[in-house]
């Protein structure tokens, strides 16, 4: 899965991969949580998951709500 993050830090640019990645390195940045087909990527290796043809990878913002 790293290989996917470095690809779209490219494509969208340094801002992506800085929103995303922690220093660049292969660990996510605090408050990010991306899962494959909707389990959380911790939970499958992290970022050294393998990914295959037809994965969804979601890649989001840890938010609060409620109220």
């Amino acid at each position: 899965m790293f290989s996917l993050l470095r690809y779209l830090s490219t494509s969208y640019g340094d801002w992506f991969g800085g929103e995303v990645l922690e220093d660049r390195e292969k660990r996510l940045r605090e408050g990010v949580l991306v899962t494959v087909n909707g389990i959380a990527s911790g939970q499958i290796g992290g970022l050294e998951a393998k990914l295959k043809e037809g994965d969804i990878v979601t890649i989001l913002p840890f938010f609060a709500g409620g109220g």
